[in-house]
């Protein structure tokens, strides 16, 4: 996610409006973005400085939130999930302390409102925002890359540089997204005399679009690649559709450029072959129908692919739905259904070569949408859904009135579909720094919703 920029009435809004409140808000503000998948408690400790600020600011953002739609779904959720997780702990009192657990978890990521509040209010440096959270991605994968390995990439192992393996991959997949979809905001507005900064940043871009592109190979997360495949293509298409209609009056200096990229394209394609080919046919390697027998430190144990654990997973899943379609088991009941199933595929004892004992077990069901419909049936599902569907029909309201411009509407819409493409494999709230970068999306979104309210701009 790099540099986008709203439009000029934006770009130029003056400070004189912001306060000590607005100053300390926009401290935490950009302490959560850099470390909110670095470091969990200086993440939270932004949070807190940035929820705190919006506590001391109700008098500015009641008269404007009280009317939003967003706002008033936003509520009523909190509300159904505090509610439901009480009543789920009363219904299945063995399971009270997994309620309040995904309860905690849940408003986690339902936080984005007082983030994307700062971000509005600080709107003029909305590009800062994205260069921090490219950086803080890219701190991590130098740090936790083991660079000896540099010259021998198709033998690294898979790796999540830290994360787990499954997080790494939607935030590594937007941050590309927003590299090549907002590529000309980074190059324009510099002066004739500063053309080599020009040449400067170009580089830049392509070494973090290397470096980014590469760990997404080298993380091996196929949900990922699949997401990139369907959504890349047709945003570069939507974004630059305007350049595409006159490129037959392309310059030969574009020309250049254009083969260069190709060349590079055809290089980092060749060189990556083999993990790529490999890890798409990771799971005919296997001849096993469905469970095999396989060494794992020494102790045998029954094992599936992937694809096997989540054929199990989602059948468990649209079984237990059906049972309670409606209002489903709560909030953090899913762990105790996989158990009650007694698969001993899903939770397996393995003694390591240290002595300690590992349990190998699935407490969810690696599809976002069924855990919706398990854990809040679809009386609660249905706001989860309204949510996003919302905070995108602000964004196309503001890319229509010219409140933002179409590069940055085209990525968010972009993220937005990457990531529900992404979900479907997985869920990950159990993760911080999913929460984070989730509440973060969320929060970049309803940013440019608040742009919809004209009445704001006398605050």
């Amino acid at each position: 996610m790099l540099i986008a920029s709203f439009n000029s009435h934006n770009e130029n809004a003056s400070d004189a409006g912001l306060s000590r409140l607005d100053t300390i808000g926009g401290f935490g503000l950009f302490l959560f973005l850099l470390f909110f998948q670095l470091n969990a408690t200086v993440a939270y400790v932004g949070l807190a400085v940035v929820g705190l600020v919006f506590v001391f600011q109700t008098k500015t953002w009641m008269p404007v939130l009280k009317q939003d739609p967003v706002a008033q779904v936003f509520l009523l959720i909190v509300l159904y999930i505090l509610c439901y997780s009480v009543w789920a702990s009363c219904e299945f009192p063995a399971t009270a302390e997994d309620q309040r657990i995904a309860a905690f978890n849940f408003m986690h990521w339902l936080f984005f409102i007082p983030v994307a509040w700062q971000q509005f209010r600080h709107r003029k440096h909305i590009n800062s925002m994205l260069l921090v959270l490219a950086a803080s991605l890219l701190i991590r994968i130098i740090v936790n890359f083991d660079w000896a390995d540099v010259w021998n990439l198709a033998k690294v192992e898979r790796t999540g540089f830290g994360l787990a393996l499954t997080v790494f991959a939607p935030i590594a997949g937007g941050t590309v997204l927003g590299l090549l979809l907002l590529v000309p905001s980074m190059m324009s507005q510099q002066p004739a005399s500063a053309r080599w900064l020009v040449g400067l940043k170009a580089s830049v871009w392509l070494v973090c679009l290397l470096i980014l592109l590469e760990s997404i190979v080298l993380n091996q997360t196929r949900g990922a690649w699949l997401a990139l495949a369907l959504v890349l293509p047709v945003a570069l298409i939507v974004r630059y559709k305007g350049s595409l209609i006159g490129a037959a009056k392309i310059s030969s200096k574009s020309l250049v450029i254009l083969a260069i990229i190709v060349g590079l394209a055809a290089f980092f394609l060749h060189e990556n072959y083999a993990t790529i080919f490999n890890r798409i046919n990771a799971e005919q390697v296997r001849s096993e129908p469905e469970v095999v027998k396989m060494q794992v430190e020494g102790q045998e144990v029954l094992m599936t692919s992937s694809v096997g654990y989540r054929k199990i997973l989602w059948e468990i899943g649209w079984r237990k739905w059906k049972e309670r379609a409606f209002l489903g088991w709560g909030p953090g009941t899913t762990e105790a259904l996989v158990k009650q199933e007694n698969n001993p595929l899903l939770s397996q004892s393995v003694t390591r070569k240290d002595g300690s004992i590992e349990t190998l077990h699935l407490y969810h069901l690696h599809n976002l949408y069924l855990e919706f419909l398990v854990r809040f049936g679809v009386l609660g599902s249905l706001p989860f859904l309204a949510l996003p569907l919302l905070l995108l029909a602000g964004v196309w309201k503001a890319q229509a009135n010219g409140s933002i411009g179409w590069d940055y509407a085209c990525f968010l819409f972009a993220g937005w579909i990457f990531m529900a493409i992404m979900v479907f494999f997985d869920f990950q709230i159990y993760k911080y720094a999913w929460r984070n970068y989730s509440l973060i999306w969320a929060a970049l979104t309803y940013a440019v919703h608040l742009e919809n309210q004209r009445d704001l701009q006398r605050f």
